[in-house]
């Protein structure tokens, strides 16, 4: 898939910041994934291929209800079916996947990287609304700090796009720009860029867009003043 081409960067480049967690398996390569899960990369491949759909594999594989997989959408458009359960979600994965489990030990080290799951631990959902063209607009909560950047999927025939953010605020100052105004507040790690793909393949997912197939950094912040996380 484009995505995990375009979205590859090495732990070494990541942006470390107090109350942020620093190596979520987001940002993991799938060597390091493979050596913080144990055993063979199978684990750490049955992770990500969780992840490439918006599900946090620590809630899929562990004891959670079907409902939680997938409730910070869900909540916020009632009138859609419920959430995914497990059942239709193992349908989406790799035919060799569907069969395969994690482990209880793989999913308490997952838990040690990302206490409560990726969205508890680096960001989730605080409001998300969908316009006539099935544009949809993120509002992302970092769970650091309580701060919130923007994230916008914009689907196109058979591919979305996803305009992702870099920054809270920027210092360029642009006139035009509302962010701009807002002056540079902190830029954001590398953990807190993925986890808005992450969070725009579960939209993608549960109301039934096409899912994300490019990303641009056209949402807030300026890329070039964050390069080391970009």
């Amino acid at each position: 898939m484009k995505i995990a081409k375009l979205l590859y960067i090495p732990v070494s480049f990541l942006l470390l910041t107090i109350r942020v967690a620093a190596f979520s398996p987001l940002s993991l390569s799938i060597e390091e994934l493979t050596e913080s899960l144990g055993g063979k990369i199978g684990r750490a491949r049955a992770a990500w291929d969780c992840y490439r759909l918006g599900v946090d594999p620590q809630i899929f594989y562990g004891q959670e209800p079907d409902a939680s997989i997938d409730a910070s959408v869900t909540i916020r458009f009632p009138l859609i079916q419920e959430s995914s359960s497990r059942k239709d979600i193992y349908k989406l994965l790799p035919s060799r996947r569907r069969n395969q489990g994690l482990g209880v030990p793989a999913v308490k080290n997952l838990a040690l990287l990302t206490p409560g799951g990726i969205e508890e631990s680096i960001g989730t959902i605080s409001h998300l609304t969908r316009a006539k063209d099935g544009t949809t607009k993120l509002l992302i909560k970092l769970a650091a700090d309580g701060l919130e950047v923007e994230t916008v999927i914009i689907p196109w025939k058979e591919r979305s796009t996803v305009c992702i953010s870099s920054q809270v605020g920027c210092r360029q100052g642009c006139t035009f720009c509302a962010t701009g105004r807002m002056g540079r507040l902190r830029s954001l790690t590398v953990d807190e860029i993925l986890v808005q793909v992450f969070l725009a393949q579960k939209v993608c997912r549960v109301i039934d867009i096409v899912p994300v197939d490019g990303v641009v950094f056209m949402g807030m912040g300026e890329p070039a003043d964050n390069a080391e996380s970009v």
